[in-house]
């Protein structure tokens, strides 16, 4: 059983962040393509998640899940700033 620091803070600072979210939900949804910017997140939480829990079992599995997550996450964040800088409710007010 391998546990670094590192990973368990990441994935404590994450479940605040979405606590954060969680409390200030509607705010949050003002945003543009919230949607796909909150499923980037989620991904995110998850592949530091899975980065603790391979560290315990599943090593291999859990790798490899983990790195699917950082990718299709950065791909969502990626779509979500092509939509939030093309789209023509960017502003908020």
């Amino acid at each position: 059983m391998i546990l670094h620091e590192n990973e368990i803070v990441m994935a404590i600072l994450g479940m605040g962040t979405l606590i954060f979210i969680f409390l200030n939900y509607h705010q949050v949804k003002r945003l543009p393509s919230s949607l796909t910017l909150l499923s980037s997140f989620y991904l995110l939480l998850a592949a530091w998640l899975l980065t603790v829990l391979e560290g315990i079992f599943w090593g291999e599995v859990f790798n490899f899940l983990e790195h699917l997550f950082y990718a299709v996450s950065s791909v969502l964040l990626l779509v979500w700033c092509y939509q939030t800088l093309h789209s023509k409710d960017r502003f908020l007010g």
